[in-house]
């Protein structure tokens, strides 16, 4: 190991201690919490990559390495842009459909800040970097978000935004996977 790569490790040990950088072999898969609050509201709590979320929110199309290396170099106010337009993609992607076909959107209640998310990506793309033989990623990262309705909610479909598929979703005992080919599930709240 040459003395640059001593120092990129040393550098990644070190924001590991104070970051959301983990050394280990499990990736963590997106998951889903659902609880019913109320007659008329939903808590949603995703944990989620965050790396590969804002991937997806932000750039699907350009390859991951690029992507990181693009928005990482943007300015904090386009940045900070970008993700205002990537959070209403994914709440208008989000929502309940009731039996009586009303529709209701989630809203994003609880998300890092921006610089927050965009330092997730500078320790990102340093991982990048480290040789093969290590396993670091970012810890997931917990997003809230809540769903209310004008009338109970009795029985309705649910569908999430595919920019987090594959993702486990969990509603009282029942736990599923939505993916592209099962992008909703029916419940009873």
């Amino acid at each position: 190991m040459n003395q640059n790569q001593f120092l990129k490790v040393l550098l990644l040990f070190a924001l590991a201690l104070f970051s959301h950088l983990s050394w280990g072999s499990l990736v963590h898969n997106n998951q889903l919490v659902i609880q019913k609050e109320q007659p008329q509201a939903l808590r949603l709590e995703f944990t989620v990559n965050p790396s590969q979320m804002l991937h997806q929110w932000l750039a699907p199309a350009i390859p991951f390495d690029i992507f990181l290396q693009k928005f990482v170099a943007l300015t904090d106010d386009t940045f900070q842009k970008e993700i205002t337009k990537a959070i209403k993609k994914f709440e208008s992607g989000s929502f309940v459909i009731q039996t009586s076909g009303t529709k209701n959107v989630m809203k994003l209640t609880e998300i890092p800040a921006a610089s927050e998310l965009k330092k997730m990506l500078q320790q990102n793309l340093l991982i990048l970097d480290l040789p093969g033989n290590f396993q670091a990623h970012l810890e997931p990262i917990v997003l809230r978000a809540s769903i209310k309705t004008r009338t109970p909610l009795q029985r309705g479909q649910l569908f999430i935004s595919a920019s987090v598929f594959p993702i486990q979703v969990r509603y009282e005992q029942d736990v599923l996977w939505l993916t592209a080919h099962i992008p909703m599930a029916l419940y009873d709240f």
